[in-house]
């Protein structure tokens, strides 16, 4: 519940007014439970395919390897080398993950269609 209302706070300020971001641990943990929950639970096979995304957290211990494979994700917390990189404050990834920033907003490395079709099938 948390993490909603941390999500709904952000909301209401991007629809009134200048943004704070989001607490970098909060953040992490956010990211956290979007693959470990959200994804898991709900959308496990939306984005099976091919290819490797790092996202890394530069204020904060946070990164994730998502490996794409034929039936679904495979999560590692760990540093690699992807197809992509992101990287930014662990605010703008946990937006980033819930589609409120695009990877633009983001210093990418690599083949940033597999951002674009992150965004496009992990929508929760």
């Amino acid at each position: 519940m948390t993490q909603e209302a941390v999500m709904h706070r952000w909301d209401i300020e991007a629809a009134h007014a200048d943004t704070n971001p989001i607490d970098a641990e909060m953040a992490v943990d956010g990211i956290d439970e979007f693959y470990d929950f959200f994804i898991a639970e709900r959308l496990p096979d939306a984005f099976a395919g091919n290819g490797t995304v790092h996202l890394h957290a530069t204020d904060a211990a946070g990164e994730w390897m998502i490996t794409r494979r034929n039936d679904g994700i495979e999560v590692e917390k760990a540093h690699g080398k992807g197809d992509v990189a992101a990287r930014g404050p662990a605010s703008d990834l946990l937006l980033f993950v819930w589609n409120r920033k695009t990877h633009l907003e983001l210093e990418t490395f690599g083949d940033t269609e597999l951002l674009v079709e992150h965004q496009r099938l992990l929508q929760v």
